[in-house]
């Protein structure tokens, strides 16, 4: 069983990922949090996931930051989607380098078509991402995180 956890501040979105991932054997959401402070306080009672989808731009702490925080723990197997994500963003970028797996650029409307359109993608996305062992050299020391 594939533990996912989704850390965005939509509720739309939280939702539309809800539908997704709603009756999969393989597949099982075991917390969503609309922001990454919240987050570590939910971890305390259902642990960390296998998979993290997650959100940039977010209220107390954005998403970036909270993935090179967890990286540093644990690096998990993260799925980026963000309408900061443009193709050669630095968003982009800095997700990549931070241990990000893969980005999806999430639009600015007509949201419940695109998570329509992109249910077996992000099914695949995940699948995918829990197989991925996760290595992240810090940027303060030399030492190999796994």
């Amino acid at each position: 069983m594939i533990k996912l956890f989704i850390i965005d501040d939509s509720a739309l979105v939280r939702n539309e990922f809800k539908k997704i991932f709603a009756g999969l054997n393989d597949i099982k959401i075991v917390g969503s949090s609309v922001n990454p402070v919240d987050a570590f306080e939910l971890f305390k009672k259902v642990g960390l996931p296998d998979v993290f989808i997650l959100d940039i731009e977010m209220p107390k702490m954005d998403g970036l930051t909270f993935l090179e925080m967890i990286a540093k723990q644990k690096p998990i197997p993260t799925i980026i989607c963000s309408t900061l994500v443009t193709r050669g963003s630095s968003s982009a970028i800095d997700a990549m380098r931070m241990g990000a797996v893969d980005i999806v650029l999430k639009p600015t409307s007509n949201i419940n078509a695109f998570f329509g359109d992109k249910k077996e993608e992000f099914i695949s996305k995940v699948r995918i991402a829990s197989t991925i062992a996760c290595k992240l050299y810090s940027k303060y020391s030399k030492k190999k995180y796994k």
